[in-house]
């Protein structure tokens, strides 16, 4: 089974650039905020949402994209497909 996940790297600009991490509580490594796009929207809309529900942030989306991969997760037995 392939899950399709999203994500968004949350930033402002003020006037110093400032990215928002959330830590992970299994490895206290900071990382972006994302998750599995279940919200019926398009992907873009599925990420921005992900991010205001986990983290609480919510902003104009950019037009970049920075790439996607995919990860075997064992302790579900799935494969991850992350955008």
């Amino acid at each position: 089974m392939t899950v399709q996940q999203v994500a968004v790297i949350p930033f402002q600009k003020n006037p110093a650039l400032q990215v928002l991490l959330i830590r992970n509580s299994r490895t206290a490594a900071g990382c972006p905020k994302g998750g599995i796009a279940d919200h019926g929207n398009d992907l873009r809309e599925a990420a921005r949402l992900e991010c205001l529900e986990e983290a609480g942030a919510d902003g104009r989306l950019g037009l970049d994209f920075v790439g996607e991969f995919s990860y075997w997760r064992a302790d579900r037995n799935t494969m991850c497909a992350s955008s």
